[in-house]
């Protein structure tokens, strides 16, 4: 029968694993319900087009040549989805197809006489410059030059340009403003060694900056390909970047490479430690097998209901099923030193334990599962089902294998020590309670001192190394660093780039004054048809033509030479330039950063949740640009990490209260199961001491938290409860007693070592909730036989 649960479990097991989708997505980890349009633009943005696009700085003594032959190589590549190096014929000849005969609409002019009388003395000077020829061609259908203008603005914007050299983008020494339309103020500290000319790339994935496994394939290609070139092109060439990939690659291995080190120290340890007080490899194997068929089965019922799972929703829920590794234990200390009495009657008398534990653990768990966090719910569902799975196995396998273990030294070694503890508690009588006393005191102090560190980045370190070279490459290509942004929000795509038009002009404002650093808007590339049709229509106003020809005959111009151009115009005014019109042409990959989607939205319909237009800022955000931000329907100011330290914060008092609300059940389970104070209360207080003692080390050592620290208390709270729950269920003489703490010590020191291995961690996240958990468990242990007292009393009046 064990046999067969077991195999029923390694199936079900097996078939959600193969068909359950693990996600590494950074999106798994946005709140959702503080303002789901923000935390869906939030997390579209997390996976937009422009976080999977990288900058590329190649330098050396012919950066040119090696930008080229890397290029040659990225444009093979089959994880490469757009790549941009400079001004290709295509890319002329689109931009020259869909503009040209629009520049009336694309560019508003300055039609007052004063402007037309400059415009005509512009002309004039182009005509007798060095690129006369070519502007007498096209000054008879472009008299003001408009197309010439719009172009220029596209390349320049405010301050300097990458510039083009061979037809590769290069920086103009120093600090040069973005290439792709961005408007950058000069830095004149720029370094000296900054000057040098060097070639840069603009290149696109096809997965999400955060799947690892790819780009962390393509940064490997990329290795070699630069290898490449200095092997054939230029021996001094080196390559700089900039972009998230690497910094997402850089965490994860890093993250690896703790858990890897930690788990294969720990799993040692426990091996050793498990064959000394048991002899023999099968308690190890009874011991685990709870928590890795408790795994699987918190990957069925995942499977079940969602289609993916996340891989920290593995990693942490594998860790909460460590309580797996109590019920095992309990169960076998007592199977291992039964005396006389049958394997049924053991497991009798231990059930209830066992039961009651889960069941806390499993109501504790339904409190995280009550929050707005998607990470959270998923991770309550696992802890859920896996908890339920883990003692199923307890009550079958274990019982049925458990009883051939023999009586080993070691086995009543660890007995005799629960056996001295309980002696001395008792011995001690009330004043043993200092411990409780003194491990609240510190909780106290700990919750005086804590702080608490909201958002993603308290979650991880930043690679110094990565972080410089990023700011040096976006320093002197002008990239922007996606924290700041406006977005325009709109029923469909023509609404929200009507307001975007007002965004526009706010923002230009700010730049030209030099209030702001500099910003990147979609406005040239796609404007609205609503401003577009209006640039038209001002040229067809009565009047214009005559004032027109005055201006221009008063420049010296023949009346009437401008004719074509005006009758083309009114015959057949342009059409509004629309997305449609850019899809599927080379200059869709440079709108589709600033244009976000949102619940299937489509252009032309209301589709999903909307259109929304982004106009990506640098630097800080003066006080004129929000209040006029602020006056504009449909539009607000978004600092994407202000909004997620926000959002987590609000999750985290959410979250603290549901595992508050999640103890005060599991206190009522307790009650109601036993219908007096004393044994309530001692099943529970190690939970309050474990809790206390995980906030006492975290604020009085570390000074602040994160969710994880938050998270990481429910994992205290459940084993405290247990450890409760098992002594007060305990029956019998001393003896009993002592099997029971025994099996609890042995628990507990498997789990203080695991965490506290992971305190030596080099994130120092990782690492602070490593402590924190070890001493919670430490004073959930220490406090068992104290808090046990409370039914031993009870006892003695009932005698």
């Amino acid at each position: 029968m064990a046999l067969l649960v077991v195999a029923v479990l390694l199936s079900w097991g097996t078939w959600a694993g193969m068909r359950l989708r693990v996600v590494t997505d950074i999106r798994h980890f946005i709140p959702t319900e503080a303002d789901r349009q923000l935390s869906e633009i939030s997390a579209a943005l997390a996976d937009s087009s422009l976080t999977r696009t990288s900058v590329l700085l190649v330098e050396g003594e012919r950066p040119v040549e090696a930008a080229k032959h890397l290029s040659a190589a990225l444009q093979q590549h089959p994880e490469v989805e757009w790549l941009r190096t400079g001004l290709d014929e295509t890319l002329e000849s689109t931009v020259h197809e869909l503009y040209f005969p629009r520049r009336v609409a694309l560019v508003r002019a300055d039609l007052t006489d004063e402007g037309l009388r400059r415009a005509a003395a512009d002309l004039q000077r182009a005509l007798a410059g060095p690129k006369g020829p070519l502007v007498r061609q096209l000054a008879p259908s472009d008299p003001l030059l408009l197309f010439t203008g719009f172009l220029q603005g596209l390349r320049e914007g405010d301050g300097q340009a990458l510039d083009l050299q061979d037809g590769q983008l290069v920086t103009a020494g120093g600090t040069a403003a973005a290439a792709e339309n961005e408007h950058v103020v000069e830095n004149e500290n720029a370094a000296e060694n900054e000057n040098e000319t060097a070639a840069v790339l603009f290149v696109r994935t096809r997965s999400s900056a955060f799947a690892s496994e790819p780009q962390a394939a393509f940064q490997a290609d990329l290795a070699r390909m630069m290898d490449a070139v200095r092997a054939e092109v230029d021996g001094s060439a080196t390559l700089h970047q900039s972009g998230l990939s690497r910094f997402a690659i850089a965490a994860e291995r890093a993250t690896v490479a703790d858990v890897t080190r930690v788990s294969t120290i720990s799993t040692i340890s426990i091996i050793l430690l498990f064959l000394v007080v048991f002899g023999q490899l099968r308690a190890i194997v009874l011991t685990y097998a709870p928590v890795v068929l408790g795994v699987g089965g918190g990957i069925l019922g995942c499977s079940l209901l969602v289609e993916q799972v996340h891989g920290l929703t593995l990693a942490f829920g594998s860790a909460l099923l460590g309580v797996g590794v109590d019920y095992a234990v309990h169960l076998m200390f007592h199977l291992g030193l039964r005396g006389e009495r049958g394997a049924a009657e053991v497991v009798a008398r231990v059930r209830p334990g066992l039961l009651l534990g889960a069941a806390t653990t499993v109501v504790g768990l339904g409190g995280l599962g009550l929050t707005s966090f998607p990470g959270m719910r998923e991770l309550a569902l696992f802890g859920a089902v896996g908890v339920g799975g883990s003692l199923l196995v307890t009550l079958v396998l274990v019982p049925a294998f458990a009883t051939r273990l023999p009586d080993r030294r070691a086995h009543r070694w660890v007995v005799g020590i629960a056996r001295g503890i309980l002696a001395r508690v008792e011995r001690f009588g009330a004043r043993a309670w200092v411990v409780f006393v003194a491990i609240a005191l510190s909780g106290a102090w700990g919750l005086y001192s804590l702080q608490w560190s909201d958002g993603l980045r308290a979650l991880y370190e930043v690679d110094a190394e990565l972080l410089a070279e990023d700011t040096r490459v976006r320093e002197r290509t002008g990239a922007i660093d996606m924290s700041r942004m406006v977005l325009a929000r709109g029923d469909d795509l023509p609404q929200a780039l009507e307001r975007n038009q007002q965004v526009f002009a706010a923002v230009d404002e700010a730049a030209r004054s030099g209030d702001l650093a500099g910003y990147r808007s979609v406005q040239p590339w796609l404007p609205s048809t609503q401003w577009q049709q209006h640039n038209v229509q001002r040229w067809l106003e009565p009047g214009v033509r005559e004032r027109f020809d005055a201006a221009f005959e008063a420049e010296g111009f023949r009346a009437g030479v401008f004719g074509q151009f005006f009758d083309e115009l009114s015959s057949s005014p342009p059409q509004p330039l629309t997305m449609a019109d850019l899809q599927g042409t080379v200059l869709e990959p440079l709108v589709e950063p600033f244009v976000l989607r949102l619940g299937g939205a489509e252009e032309g319909g209301p589709e999903g949740q909307g259109v929304v237009v982004v106009t990506w800022l640098r630097g800080d955000v003066p006080a004129s640009l929000r209040e006029a931000v602020q006056r504009i329907p449909g539009v607000e100011l978004f600092d994407q990490q202000e909004f997620l330290d926000r959002a987590y914060g609000r999750y985290r008092i959410e979250m603290i209260q549901m595992l508050a609300v999640g103890l005060l059940a599991v206190l009522a389970i307790i009650f109601g199961y036993y219908r007096r104070w004393r044994p309530t209360l001692a099943a529970f207080l190690p939970a309050i001491a474990g809790a206390l003692g995980a906030i006492g080390v975290t604020g009085g050592l570390e000074g602040s938290a994160n969710l994880v620290h938050g998270a990481s208390l429910l994992l205290v709270c459940s084993m405290g409860v247990d450890y409760g729950v098992f002594m007060v269920e305990s029956r019998g003489e001393l003896d009993e007693h002592a099997v029971t703490l025994a099996s609890s010590i042995l628990a507990g020191i498997t789990t203080i070592s695991s965490f506290g291995l992971l305190a030596m961690s080099d994130n120092p996240a990782l690492a602070s909730v490593g402590r924190s958990v070890a001493v919670g468990v430490l004073c959930a242990l220490i406090t068992t036989p104290v808090a046990a007292t409370l039914r031993e009393r009870r006892e003695e009046r009932a005698r």
